[in-house]
């Protein structure tokens, strides 16, 4: 049996959330036994993670949505449509398979 690390210790007692958007970090907190239960980012993250080369599609998968759905039916201005593509963006970048995988069922 592996020894006890103090990461181990923590999730014994407490709920482990991963704040950060990375799939590499997801990823290498989680096992077989373990997987952390939630995922918190904030605008400094998400940008950390958006403006990552291997992100990249990500970012246009969320401004091509925004342009072809809500700017042809709702004819929003461009800032309302910044702001939408940014909210998009950040569930994107949260639900990827890397990150999903990597939380509790």
């Amino acid at each position: 049996m592996a020894p006890a690390t103090l990461l181990s210790r923590v999730r014994a007692r407490v709920t482990v959330d991963v704040d950060s958007m990375d799939p590499d970090v997801a990823k290498r907190h989680t096992s077989a036994d373990h997987k952390f239960c939630d995922m918190t980012s904030n605008q400094a993250i998400v940008y950390s993670e958006a403006v990552r080369p291997e992100r990249a599609h990500v970012l246009n998968a969320a401004v091509d949505q925004i342009k072809s759905a809500e700017a042809q039916q709702l004819q929003l201005d461009l800032e309302s449509q910044v702001s939408n593509a940014l909210d998009l963006l950040t569930v994107l970048l949260a639900i990827t398979e890397d990150i999903f995988a990597c939380l509790y069922p």
